[in-house]
């Protein structure tokens, strides 16, 4: 399920027909010796590969061309990949027949591949392909390797720097970890653990210096395996896989789950509209929740597993799965997508297009016209010939965590195989994903400071779509990744409180960008109406917008203009006035006469929603009252403002 499916080719992969050759067959055994060889296969058939391989050792000691003895043997070290002791009885097999079983040569020369041993694998692989036999799986086999090792070979010679981080003892133990999955804040890592063929989900908490032990998500593991899994940026969504459940559609699916603020909610089965009766695995959810990627190998890909995606529905559900492409997928597996929280840039591994061996990383870039790019490999050393998948890019774009199995306990020994480890690596600059960040709000009442769980609305600009809906948690906390490039308008409601509005600008930033947090504090409107100030409390409705120079309202305050209207309607007794500002760029009369044109124009967007004038009243200032400076652009901006007051009389 959840683990990455190995090329592994079963020992009987070289039982073809036998061509003539001064070689020692087992029909050229003895009677006792054959007796013995069918012992040993049955052996390898069960699984006892130390009996199976010794009786193999026991033939050769006395027929040390036992050409079949050598093809069991090698057969096996490959199947375990131990290529290193695969290497050698193929390396006899071609000295006795080179044409004995001509596809040797591919097994040679996809051990050689895996050994990194590039140059030598393409000699290899080109003698069988020279050979001009018959085409079939072992040429398209053969061509494959050879496309890798000429890509690899080349690409090799530029290596990447790489840094690896240590992961402590508290994340990675002596069983397999992998699937690491970040929230926005760096603050939780969700993994995948295996222990005696069981999967379950992990939770480690940073600590500040290091991560917290890892400990077993129970609400949401049970006796069947949970893993390959996703959580949301605001760590308050988990996707992740199960299979083979009575309510399952697949062999695979995708399940959610939600954090209350105390657990996490019994699992959802995503329902027909997400799963196949196929295989449905590896999500990742977009930052803002509302794409879906993920893994399958349901009809309609371009071969082995593709990457799919759904949407989000107006209504909450999700829209039928489309294909990422032919620009992502290829003819073999791609699986483990993860779509950075800039929006555009997806990571993920593929074993399809061209890399140095197994299943590697990649990365493609979304652009406007919403166009992949073409996916480029992360580069040497990051992968190797061994497995790398499961990158989980933070949020910075710096450090990425993934999981490999790279031999040796330090990744670096070819002589021993090593489990799935996840490691943290810095990324290099090329590959790094564009810059994003995260607002954090705090929503709070304005005079009892406790939390309200109002309803908050992000507008992305210039696209003029809905960012995301979302409601503020318990604690009034609210998280979301916001891709730069855009401007963000953001409206949040409760009821009986007055309506906020503010903006986050990332319009030119590209560079790593510094986490927004603020506390919004809203006002109650009973406490607004009933209570006379000494200083009356005015509201900025910071998404108006106006052409420069001119009263005229812009296509983009339609979202702040419904909201008002809105918020009038569910107060039918309040009484506002709405008043305009300017900077002091232009004469005093223009600028008097300007701010009450732009004040009149949302008075009358109000009375086309349906709100009566005689609940209402306009009123212009001109300059006259400066928030800021008006020697700065930003201090400008900041008085050019269009603004409104709840009437108490």
């Amino acid at each position: 399920m959840t683990m990455i499916v190995l090329l592994m080719i079963s020992f009987t992969r070289f039982q073809l027909d036998a061509q003539d050759g001064a070689v020692v067959k087992k029909e050229d055994l003895s009677k006792r010796l054959q007796k013995l060889f069918d012992e040993g296969v049955q052996q390898l058939k069960l699984g006892y590969l130390d009996e199976g391989l010794g009786s193999m050792n026991r033939i050769l000691d006395k027929e040390p061309d036992c050409i079949d003895c050598l093809i069991q043997i090698a057969s096996i070290h490959f199947d375990m990949r131990k290529y290193w002791l695969a290497i050698p009885p193929l390396e006899s097999i071609l000295s006795l027949d080179p044409e004995y079983r001509p596809m040797a040569w591919v097994i040679y020369g996809e051990s050689l591949f895996f050994m990194e041993r590039y140059g030598e694998a393409q000699v290899a692989l080109k003698e069988y392909i020279s050979a001009g036999h018959k085409e079939g799986k072992w040429t398209k086999q053969a061509r494959k390797v050879l496309f890798h090792a000429e890509y690899a070979e080349k690409a090799m010679q530029t290596p990447v720097e790489l840094k690896i981080f240590p992961v402590t003892a508290n994340i990675t133990s002596d069983e397999m970890e992998y699937h690491p999955s970040l929230t926005a804040d760096g603050k939780t890592l969700v993994f995948t653990r295996k222990i005696d063929g069981q999967e379950d989900l992990m939770v480690s908490y940073w600590q500040g210096t290091e991560w917290s032990p890892a400990t077993p998500m129970e609400s949401i593991n049970t006796r069947r395996n949970e893993g390959a899994h996703c959580i949301s940026a605001d760590g308050r969504t988990i996707v992740f896989t199960s299979c083979d459940k009575r309510q399952g559609i697949g062999s695979c699916d995708l399940y959610i789950s939600q954090w209350t603020g105390e657990n996490w909610t019994v699992p959802v089965n995503m329902g027909p509209e997400v799963n196949s009766t196929a295989w449905e695995s590896m999500p990742s959810l977009s930052a803002n929740g509302e794409w879906l990627y993920f893994s399958s190998n349901r009809r309609g890909g371009h071969g082995g597993t593709d990457i799919w995606i759904t949407r989000r529905s107006v209504g909450g559900g999700w829209l039928t799965p489309f294909n990422a492409g032919p620009v992502i997928n290829t003819t073999s597996n791609e699986e483990s997508p993860f779509l950075h929280q800039d929006g555009r840039t997806l990571y993920f591994m593929s074993e399809g297009h061209p890399g140095f061996g197994g299943q590697d990383l990649f990365f493609s870039r979304k652009n406007e016209r919403h166009e992949w790019s073409t996916p480029k490999n992360l580069g040497y050393p990051i992968n190797t010939s061994s497995q790398e998948g499961g990158i989980n890019v933070a949020l910075g774009g710096g450090e990425a965590y993934m999981f490999t199995d790279r031999p040796g306990p330090d990744r670096t020994d070819p002589t021993s195989t090593g489990d799935f480890d996840i490691i943290a690596i810095e990324l290099p600059e090329a590959v790094k994903p564009l810059p994003a960040t995260y607002l954090k709000l705090t929503v709070l009442d304005r005079s009892s400071r406790q939390p309200v769980s109002a309803m908050i609305n992000i507008q992305s600009l210039p696209s003029n779509e809905l960012y995301n809906r979302g409601k503020a948690d318990k604690e009034g906390g609210y998280l979301i990744c916001l891709p730069s490039g855009n401007m963000y308008l953001i409206n949040i409601e409760a009821p009986g409180y007055v309506i906020y509005s503010d903006k986050v600008t990332l319009i030119n930033n590209a560079t790593v960008l510094e986490p927004i947090s603020k506390e919004v504090f809203l006002t109650p409107v009973e406490e607004e109406i009933s209570i006379t100030r000494p200083r009356e409390t005015i509201f900025n409705l910071q998404n108006i917008f106006f052409a420069t120079g001119s009263d005229s309202l812009m296509e983009t305050s339609r979202f702040e203009i419904k909201r008002l209207a809105n918020f009038m309607k569910n107060n039918s007794g309040l009484r506002i006035e709405i008043r305009g500002h300017t900077d002091n760029v232009g004469s005093e009369e223009d600028n008097l006469r300007l701010s009450e044109g732009r004040a009149k124009a949302v008075y009358q967007a109000l009375v086309r929603e349906g709100i009566s004038p005689e609940r209402m009243q306009f009123r212009g200032f001109g300059e006259s009252k400066p928030l800021a400076t008006n020697d700065t652009d930003e201090g400008r901006s900041k008085n050019r403002r269009t603004e409104f007051v709840i009437l108490t009389e």
